[in-house]
Formats: structure tokens, C-alpha cells, sequence
């Protein structure tokens, strides 16, 4: 278990050589840290930190850093003893096959979510956002209904600037249940979405919906194959292999368009 207290005073002293995100197990931001220790700029980065870690609720914390821990936490065999388990909580009686079977199932399905959406949420956290991206789907495909999966699916497509897909996934989630609006409209990743205007505005005044018009519905079902060769066709036309005409051309045949 990480310790938030732990981390901010590690980003006083060491801040500027990544001191902290060592501690965290960032090693990758450590060591950018370290290569640009000699500028003072991871100095900066890390005050901003040390605010960040001392303003930060415990449970926000243990959902950013400690979310391996909380998983095997979670997973740790519950021990059944006359219907009660050790928190007090009344645990039902498997006399009934038919319930238990349905309560296995659904304790198995959320297992395989929180799984994709945590293994998302690392890759998110550590800038690797196409394959934060192919996790956030493959949680939808146990969970659809997960609105919050949902708005960080519209926010990593507004970072890639694909606005069709970042509009379609705040649209959803709004429709399973997203709630907090303002998060919409401030949101520092979804700024190249607010950007788009007046798609956006119109996207607003019609109730966070899309227009029929522009709902890309094929969109969500890319599959791992075909996400890996649009990442080929975009690497091509970067190197001028192929043009841009051809990359588009190419790209639409593969999302169904």
C-alpha cells in the first residue's frame, strides 16, 4: 500500500528527481524526472504534486495508486461461517441452486470488468492510451452499461482527436447514467471535443444526444485486429507511404463506414 503522506514528502525532498513516482511505481515518469532534473521544470511538477497529494481524499488515492492492492483485496476467498461472513454481513444460504449459480455468475462478471476497466485505468494513467482504449471495449462487452467506462472512452478518443467516437461515448454515458455534467464541460481531456464548434454546442442543447445524422454506431465495434491496422495505416501515411486520401479511404472501409 502506497501512502499519500509518504508520497508528498518523498515530492518535497526528491521531487525534482522523480523521488515520488519511483515511490509510486512510475517508473517511467521517474526517470523523465530524472532526464530533466538539470531544467528545475520536474521541480515545478512535482509542488504541483505535493498540492495534488495533500488535497487528494484517501479513497481517491488507493483508486489512482493503490488499485492492485484494492483488486487482490477484493478477490481474497470470503470465509462463510453460519451465514455470516467476517464483516458482519449476512451471506445467503446456496440451498438454492438456482440463486447461487446466478450470484456466481454475476460476481464472475464484474471480476472480468474490474479487471479490463483497472488494467485500462494503468494504461490511462501511464499515457498509453490506444491500449487503455482496447480495455475500456473489452470491459463494455462483459459490462455495457458502465457509464463511467463510457466517459473515459470520450475523453481518450477527444485526446486522439476523434471527435465522432468521443461524441458518441459522452453520449452513452450520459444515456447509462453519467451524472456529473459539469465534468463534461471542464474536463482538461475533453477540451479538444468543447473545441469543435458548434457540433458541440448543438451536442449540448440537444440533451448530450447525437444527431442520427452523425451517430457513428459502428464505430464502437472495432476489433483488436482492425484497431491494429488502422495504428498501421496512420504509421504508413506518417512516413508518406501512403497519402492521406488513401489513409482515409482505407480507415472507412474498416470501420464499416
Amino acid at each position: 500500500m502506497k501512502n499519500k503522506t509518504t508520497a508528498a514528502i518523498l515530492a518535497f525532498f526528491l521531487g525534482g528527481l522523480g523521488g515520488h513516482r519511483f515511490y509510486l511505481g512510475q517508473v517511467g515518469l521517474g526517470i523523465v524526472y530524472l532526464l530533466f532534473s538539470w531544467t528545475f521544470i520536474p521541480v515545478i511538477i512535482a509542488f504541483i504534486d505535493i498540492i495534488i497529494f495533500l488535497t487528494m481524499s484517501e479513497e481517491g488515492f488507493n483508486l489512482k495508486y493503490n488499485r492492485a492492492y484494492m483488486q487482490m483485496y477484493q478477490q481474497q476467498p470470503t470465509v462463510v461461517i453460519n451465514n455470516t461472513n467476517h464483516a458482519g454481513n449476512f451471506t445467503p444460504s446456496h440451498n438454492n441452486n438456482t440463486n447461487s449459480a446466478q450470484s456466481s455468475a454475476i460476481q464472475n462478471n464484474e471480476l472480468k470488468t474490474d479487471q479490463f476497466e483497472l488494467a485500462g485505468n494503468e494504461k490511462y494513467d501511464n499515457y498509453d492510451f490506444d491500449g487503455a482504449i482496447k480495455d475500456y471495449l473489452k470491459s463494455l462487452n462483459v459490462r455495457p452499461n458502465n457509464q463511467e467506462v463510457h466517459f473515459k472512452l470520450g475523453c481518450l478518443y477527444s485526446l486522439l482527436e476523434q471527435i465522432d467516437n468521443s461524441f458518441f461515448h459522452i453520449s452513452k454515458g450520459v444515456e447509462k447514467g453519467f451524472y456529473d455534467i459539469e465534468k463534461i464541460k471542464t474536463h482538461d481531456n475533453l477540451a479538444f471535443l468543447r473545441s469543435q464548434q458548434p457540433a458541440f454546442d448543438n451536442f449540448v442543447s440537444n440533451g448530450y444526444k447525437l444527431q442520427k445524422s452523425i451517430e457513428p454506431s459502428k464505430g464502437i465495434n472495432l476489433s483488436d485486429d482492425n484497431i491494429s491496422k488502422i495504428e498501421k495505416l496512420a504509421k504508413m501515411k506518417d512516413q508518406g507511404i501512403i497519402t492521406d486520401e488513401e489513409f482515409q479511404t482505407q480507415k472507412s472501409k474498416l470501420l464499416n463506414y
